[in-house]
Formats: structure tokens, sequence, C-alpha cells
């Protein structure tokens, strides 16, 4: 297992060890203490800088495991991953992921690195992020690959310049058709005018983001914006340029 470093805007920093604890250090390298749960974290919830290294989150961890973040905060994949084995989430009726954005704005970028899903799992998770408390996500790179659902707005905005996003198939859950929905609102937050997604660039494999054919937006592209497309391997990617 990798690990994932939190770089703080004081020079503190966190790291995540084999026994799923977070060793904190200050910006001498000494060792301040450890803690483990999402509650006892909550100097992360400050925000700053994230550098992320490979990371493989287990089946078994549980949603209090995963980050929270709720204040301004910046993340460089660079070529890391973090990857969600398969059945992280499964039996749970809650979707889980990688991070919770609860409040704040919080950038992504990378090259190749991001959120790879390895599986399905349950309802439509497990998800790279999911947004609520009116947060916003600005991603601008990286490569993120969810269940049925890559990003989730419950309450918030999301903004993508630039990356590449993926799903896995929903016909495991019975439907006819292919059916992605790698960008995904809650229906009533967008209803209310309270969730809104918006595409001004990235590649997107299978899941045409001026048509997603979800419950809520007819479209996700921002005016101004087109959607170019083209077939390869047996996959449509389509890619959001200017008009």
């Amino acid at each position: 297992m990798g690990c994932v470093a939190y770089v703080l805007d004081s020079g503190d920093y966190y790291v995540s060890n084999s026994d799923g604890k977070w060793l904190h250090f200050n910006k001498s390298k000494e060792v301040i203490g450890s803690v483990s749960t999402a509650a006892e974290r909550n100097d992360l919830s400050r925000g700053g800088d994230i550098k992320v290294k490979n990371l493989v989150v287990s089946s078994a961890a549980s949603q209090e495991d995963e980050t929270v973040i709720t204040a301004d905060t910046q993340v460089d994949f660079g070529q890391n991953t973090i990857t969600l084995s398969p059945g992280f989430g499964v039996g749970s009726s809650t979707n889980y992921a990688a991070f919770y954005v609860s409040g704040g704005t919080t950038t992504l970028d990378g090259t190749t690195g991001g959120i790879y899903a390895q599986d399905l799992g349950t309802n439509d998770g497990p998800h790279c992020v999911i947004i609520e408390n009116g947060a916003t996500v600005e991603v601008n790179g990286g490569t993120y690959q969810g269940g049925a659902t890559a990003f989730f707005v419950g309450e918030g905005t999301l903004i993508i310049n630039g990356g590449t996003f993926g799903s896995w198939d929903k016909r495991a859950y019975g439907t006819v058709e292919a059916h992605h929905w790698t960008l995904n609102c809650r229906d009533e937050a967008y209803k209310e005018g309270k969730a809104h997604i918006i595409v001004r660039g990235g590649t997107f494999i299978d899941f045409d983001p001026s048509n997603p054919q979800t419950n809520d937006a007819a479209s996700y592209v921002d005016t101004g914006y087109k959607v170019e497309s083209k077939e390869e391997n047996g996959h449509t990617y389509y890619t959001v340029v200017k008009a």
C-alpha cells in the first residue's frame, strides 16, 4: 500500500500508514501524534495543499475512514491514483466516495493520476467525489473512474475544465442498454437550483455531457462550448471544446 500525504498551509502534514491511522507531522518532520477517524482529523478540514501518492482503499474501509474536505483545498494527483477496491461500499444504502467535499472550493488537478473505482459497487457508487453543503469543486486535470457515477453533486457546484472521466455500465442493475451516469446531480436539489454541473472541457468515455440522459439537466455543457466525439476500441469518446 502507498500513502496519501496532506500538506497544510501551516506546513504540517499527515501521512497514512498501513493500520489505517494518520500520522501528524509538523513542518520540522516531528511526529505530533496520530488519528484514526474522520471526526478526529479536524486539521484536515482547514484545507491547504493535498499532495496525493498512490493509495489503495480496501473493500473493508468505512465511510468514516474517507476524507471530508470543508475548506479551500488544492489537490494534485500528478501521476498517482487513489484506487477504490472492489466491494468498497457494498451493503451500504449510502454511496461511498474517495472524497466528500462539504465546504469551500476544492481544485483537482493531475496528469495521468486521479481516482479509480475498480467496480460498480452498489447503488451507483462508489463515487470519486461527492459534493454537498454548497461546496464547489473545480477539475482542471486528472483521470476519474467512478462506479456508475464519478462525480455526484448533492448540493453545490461542479466545474470541469479538463481531465478524463468514466464510469461503469449500469446494465448490472438491469437496464436494457448501456447506461453511464458519469456526472449526476441530486434531482430535487437540481430542481431547486442548488446543484449545478458546468462542463467547459475534458474527455468523457461513453458519456455525452451535452446529453447526459440523467434525471436532472438536459445538458451539462456550458454556453459557448460543444462536444466532439470519436469511436475508438469499441468506446465513444466525447471531448468538450470551445464552440
